[in-house]
């Protein structure tokens, strides 16, 4: 049916197809829509092709060149058959390349591994063995300007031409040994460097023991067996310092009886470790304590003390029982309504409730007083889960103690001292002695600071002779300590000078507080005639003039002055005597006609919280005097003249005179000492 495209007996036709309507299915060619699959076998155009299949010849058509002809390629022709073919051939091969009987089917391999080719190729160049082998060794994609990164312990590093550093990790100096010493041990690190070099020594024992030396040493001295017999005599690890020997050897000494107090004896000073000498007067060995004294007798009884208060009322007794009741009289008849009474008295006030408990917990705004004692409570240990302010007495130390917050703290009792005059300067109260009292402690024990200071040595007192001069007077003792002042009275003693007019003249007196401090050492005396030494003190005495011969100076006491100094000799008329010691500083020497000056004082504070300087030591007599030293020493007396007396309370030495034959003038008076106590408030 013309205009449509139907199927039958699987083939497709176009315009031709004239079968019923009802054999087929037709689909407009325009404007419908077909759905479904479309199977077609076969598709044949409007006329006929040869019965070809135009999908599959087209393309082969499409192959063919246009004018193409159907030419047949002969089986062999000559090369002229192909133009230029001959030409192109000439001179490319040679009678001697050509090869004869070959057979059918040969297989040609080439074997020749090196080559030669022309300009502009490998020219001239053998491609060898040897070059094959450094291009295998050459990796795939290397480059010429491969990056190089430098390795641990390396520096440096790049493209191109580059510089790889190692640095020098070595911190051992050079070992430079000699004799017997040898390098033991070398440490490297894990560069080879070397960081450590160890030494030792070799030990040479020689087993030798018989020898012969030059001289100098045992020149022509043998060992002989008498030698032998005295070693073997000698006990092993012999040592004359242990307990055996020294015993021994103290116990082997004379016994004496003219000891002094500038004698020396040894003393092991703990606190240092080591053994010293002190002299028997600085170390006041103290005998043991005697035995308790019998109980006094008791006092009388004290005075009744004051009643004390009221207590509370008691409470209210209990109510009696309530009586019978009587029988009903007989009514009465009604009688007027009277007038209202008067109130009945007050009932009597009930029972007093129970006291409160204060301390039950809560807060008290205002001030609470207790009229009777107030007992804290008593426990052995610290109680659980304080808070800062609890107190508490502990019962095993008998100590209050005070929780501060972190810890629990004891509760001391702070003592408290009067006498003396008393200042109060910073956190320090001080008492201060200048003649001897007593200090009164109460409450509880007190940690004080002390500067005794015993009287000076009076001035020597040369009285004949022709231009003697007596030495300067030394000063008294300065000790600086600490002690602790239990409760009571405690007798101080202020140390006098020494005389200077006396013959001879004599040493200052001690200074001290009773069963506290003692061993303050008064100041020596000045040397003069008729073989009056300088006296040894707190510190020493000056020595003595004259025009032929001269005495030294005395030696002070360690730690609490220094030494006089010396007189001279002098073959003029005058010569000078030496200068007292003070706790500063030595006295000075005479020099000729020249006395020395007293030696300086030292200063403390403890007094007014400044400086005060005490302990000079007088000077000696002379020619030209020798001064005082600072801190109250007294001049000394020059043609002719009396020494001046050291300051009253200073410890000063007094001066040494001038003497001229039968005089009256005299040496000076050592100053009196003081004691200074000091604690904080």
């Amino acid at each position: 049916m013309a205009g449509y495209i139907g199927s039958k007996g699987g083939v497709v036709q176009l315009d031709g197809y004239t079968e019923t309507e009802a054999d087929a299915e037709f689909v407009t060619k325009t404007g419908d829509t077909m759905s479904g699959n479309l199977t077609v076998p076969n598709i044949i155009t409007s006329g006929n092709v040869d019965g070809r299949d135009v999908s599959v010849d087209g393309t082969k058509l499409d192959g063919i060149a246009t004018n193409a002809n159907n030419y047949t390629h002969p089986s062999a022709h000559a090369i002229s058959f192909i133009t230029g073919l001959q030409t192109a051939l000439d001179g490319k091969v040679d009678d001697s390349q050509v090869l004869t009987n070959v057979p059918s089917g040969a297989v040609f391999t080439d074997t020749n591994t090196t080559y030669t080719v022309g300009d502009g190729g490998l020219t001239q160049k053998n491609f060898t063995t040897t070059l094959k082998t450094k291009l295998d060794g050459i990796e795939s994609n290397a480059k010429d300007d491969q990056t190089i990164t430098a390795g641990s312990g390396l520096s440096g590093g790049g493209t191109g031409n580059v510089t790889l550093s190692h640095s020098d990790t070595s911190s051992q100096a050079s070992s430079n040994n000699s004799g017997r010493t040898y390098i033991q041990d070398i440490t490297l690190d894990t560069y080879g460097h070397v960081t450590g070099l160890s030494t030792a020594t070799e030990t040479v024992v020689n087993t030798d023991t018989t020898y012969s030396i030059g001289d100098g040493g045992l020149t022509q001295k043998n060992f002989t067996t008498t030698l032998k017999t005295k070693l073997d005599g000698i006990e092993t690890s012999a040592d004359v310092t242990d307990v055996t020997n020294v015993k021994a050897a103290l116990t082997a000494l004379s016994t004496g009886t003219d000891a002094v107090g500038g004698d020396f004896i040894p003393v092991y000073d703990a606190s240092a470790g080591t053994w010293e000498k002190q002299t028997i007067t600085n170390a006041a060995l103290q005998g043991p304590t005697g035995a308790t004294g019998a109980t006094g007798p008791q006092g009388p009884q004290g005075a009744t003390g004051s009643a004390g208060s009221d207590g509370n009322d008691g409470a209210t007794g209990p109510q009696g029982a309530t009586g019978p009741q009587g029988s009903t009289g007989p009514q009465g008849p009604t009688g007027n309504t009277g007038a209202t009474g008067s109130q009945g008295a007050t009932g009597p006030q009930g029972a007093t409730g129970p006291s409160g408990n204060p301390f039950g917990g809560g807060t008290f705004t205002g001030d609470v007083t207790f009229n009777a004692k107030t007992r804290l409570t008593n426990a052995t240990s610290n109680p659980s889960s304080p808070s800062k302010g609890h107190i508490y007495f502990n019962s095993s130390s008998n100590k209050a103690k005070l929780y501060t917050g972190s810890s629990w703290a004891s509760i001391a009792i702070i003592g408290t001292a009067s006498g003396g005059t008393e200042a109060t300067y910073g956190v320090y109260k001080s008492h201060t002695f200048t003649s001897s009292g007593t200090i009164t402690v109460t409450g509880a024990s007190v940690n004080v600071e002390v500067m005794i200071l015993s009287g000076g040595g009076g001035g020597g007192n040369s009285d004949v002779g022709t231009f003697e001069n007596a030495g300067g007077g030394g000063a008294g003792g300065m000790l600086v300590t600490t002690a602790t002042l239990g409760v009571g009275t405690h007798q101080v003693v202020v140390g006098a000078g020494g005389s200077g007019s006396a013959q001879p003249s004599q040493n200052g007196n001690s200074s001290s507080i009773t069963n506290a401090v003692t061993g303050s050492v008064g100041g020596g005396r000045g040397a003069h005639h008729q073989g009056y030494a300088a006296q040894v003190g707190g510190s020493g005495g000056g020595g003595h003039a004259y025009i032929s011969n001269m005495m030294p100076g005395a030696a002070g006491t360690v730690g609490q002055g220094n030494s006089g100094g010396n007189g001279s000799s002098n073959s003029g008329t005058y010569s000078g005597g030496g200068g007292g010691g003070g706790a500063g500083g030595a006295g000075g020497n005479g020099s000729n006609n020249t006395a020395g000056s007293g030696g300086a004082g030292r200063t403390n504070d403890y007094r007014t919280g400044s400086n005060i300087t005490y302990a000079g030591g007088g000077g000696g007599g002379g020619g030209t005097a020798g001064s005082g030293g600072s801190g109250g020493g007294g001049a000394g007396g020059a043609n002719n003249a009396s020494g001046n007396a050291g300051s009253a309370n200073t410890g000063g030495g007094g001066g040494g005179n001038f003497a001229t034959g039968s005089n009256t003038n005299s040496g000076g008076n050592g100053g009196s000492g003081i004691v200074v106590i000091r604690y904080t408030l």
